[in-house]
């Protein structure tokens, strides 16, 4: 079993994950994708977006909606698109790159988003994507750091390896 693999399979239970927890957390999420549900009608959901960046961070950051809230949405935002920064590049070798890696995740984290927006399953936030990609960049430094080291290179910087 090549590490490739272990990668794909470790990259498709992340995603599940990320699905489960972005857009089935609520119970009865199901149902409602199904149209077993009734959902709040979209001028409702349009009304509770945020389609103005930092809004929602800066607010959480000025201290309304209290310290837990704001650390469980920013951190959690955050941290979860991590392991995205650093699986990518494991599995798809042509998106090494961090602006390759930053586009993925903010073309996953706007398909969450626009999920949520049209299915009523949360609420749309563009500051989720700002922190959706920031903590996939993380990753990714990470990914970089880690493959500069590994590869026996003592962290100088060796290009070939960098731009396989």
């Amino acid at each position: 079993m090549g590490r490739r693999w272990v990668s794909g399979f470790a990259l498709s239970v992340y995603l599940v994950v990320v699905l489960r927890y972005v857009l089935f957390k609520v119970p009865g999420a199901w149902q409602m994708v199904l149209g077993g549900t009734e959902r709040p009608p979209l001028e409702f959901r349009l009304q509770w977006s945020n389609f103005v960046p930092f809004r929602t961070i800066l607010n959480y950051l000025s201290g309304n909606g209290g310290m837990g809230v704001a650390l469980q949405n920013l951190l959690g935002n955050i941290v979860l698109f991590v392991p995205m920064g650093i699986l990518v590049p494991l599995v798809f070798p042509g998106l090494r790159r961090l602006p390759r890696i930053a586009g993925t995740a903010l073309g996953t984290s706007l398909a969450l988003e626009a999920f949520q927006l049209f299915t009523g399953l949360g609420i749309f936030d563009i500051d989720d994507l700002v922190l959706n990609v920031s903590g996939a960049v993380v990753g990714a430094v990470a990914y970089h750091v880690l493959r500069r080291y590994s590869t026996g290179t003592g962290g100088t910087r060796d290009r070939s390896a960098a731009e396989r």
